[in-house]
């Protein structure tokens, strides 16, 4: 990811220019929420080393999140406000190798058919075409969506409401391997929302089918270890 200052707009290294430096942006979509959709941001920590979901008027330690776009999101300080781009926006620089760089494992693989490819460690990278290509054979050869849909298969608590969904493989083995999702993976949310239903994964294939989101973030348990496997999407 790169960081960039609002073009046009001189900063120094003064309190904006190294808060800055503490987050880059993987990504941002859609979720439903009183009534009507609201945009998210998905924001990684430097120094934390993690991922923070977070709406419009959040606070994040001495910054407010004033507004978030598409491929960019606009924070607050006491000195004033700056912008941090996703990588693929055309107006996306790096300004600061090291905090750019400051997550990245040494993990990388190659690009395969569905567009996709492993960045670091439980992080890949889509893009849009290959990967909309992929859909379209699925959409035509209506069984292979069918062993898709069937390899998540719900789990349920004591009161048989559903925790999450189990990957039990059907078929399209190919393209859960390049996901990163193994049989026996619980995916417990998507980008923060609980998976209740099968109703919530096909709401975030629409909004990729709209192109109005281009970061899932999935949270996975594994051999009773949760993680998060962070996607981006790219043109």
């Amino acid at each position: 990811m790169s960081l960039q200052s609002r073009p046009g707009k001189q900063l120094d290294r003064g309190p904006i220019r190294v808060a800055a430096d503490r987050y880059r942006l993987a990504g941002t979509f859609f979720i439903e929420g009183a009534g009507d959709l609201q945009r998210k941001a998905i924001l990684d920590s430097l120094l934390k080393r993690e991922q923070i979901i977070v709406s419009e008027g959040d606070v994040l330690d001495d910054l407010t999140v004033t507004k978030i776009y598409y491929d960019h999101v606009t924070l607050q300080g006491s000195s004033g406000s700056f912008d941090i781009w996703v990588e693929f926006s055309s107006r996306s620089e790096s300004i600061h190798p090291v905090a750019t760089n400051a997550l990245i494992s040494g993990v990388a693989g190659s690009t395969n058919k569905f567009g996709c490819i492993k960045t670091q460690e439980n992080r890949w990278k889509f893009s849009r075409k290959p990967l909309l290509d992929y859909y379209q054979e699925l959409l035509d050869e209506p069984d292979r969506m069918v062993a898709v849909f069937d390899t998540m298969k719900p789990v349920r608590d004591e009161g048989n409401k559903i925790t999450g969904y189990v990957v039990g493989i059907e078929g399209e083995h190919e393209f859960f391997d390049a996901v990163g999702l193994r049989q026996g993976d619980i995916v417990r949310a998507v980008n923060s929302l609980p998976m209740t239903n099968r109703r919530r994964a096909e709401a975030f294939i629409d909004q990729f089918l709209k192109d109005q989101m281009n970061a899932v973030v999935l949270e996975v348990e594994r051999g009773g270890q949760s993680t998060k496997q962070i996607y981006q999407m790219q043109p």
